[in-house]
């Protein structure tokens, strides 16, 4: 499955705070979750390069956090 708009109808301020990301890392998320769905994704859980073209990587606490919550 390919995502390429990400969904920003809810942002408090009426802005779009995702206009920045040029792609995402879906390689890395893959890596990391193999075999997993890319249904229900937070922007937090993937990495993905700007339009000025850095790399943000995905937030380790988060990814923590879900880690936990699933061995629960």
């Amino acid at each position: 499955m390919y995502y390429s708009e990400v969904d920003c109808s809810n942002d408090l301020d009426g802005t779009n705070a995702y206009d920045d990301i040029a792609k995402f890392d879906l390689a890395e998320w893959r890596a990391y979750y193999p075999g997993e769905d890319l249904d229900d994704l937070d922007i937090l859980d993937i990495g993905f390069w700007t339009v000025a073209g850095d790399y943000i990587a995905p937030e380790p606490d988060w990814r923590a956090e879900l880690r936990d919550a699933h061995a629960s």
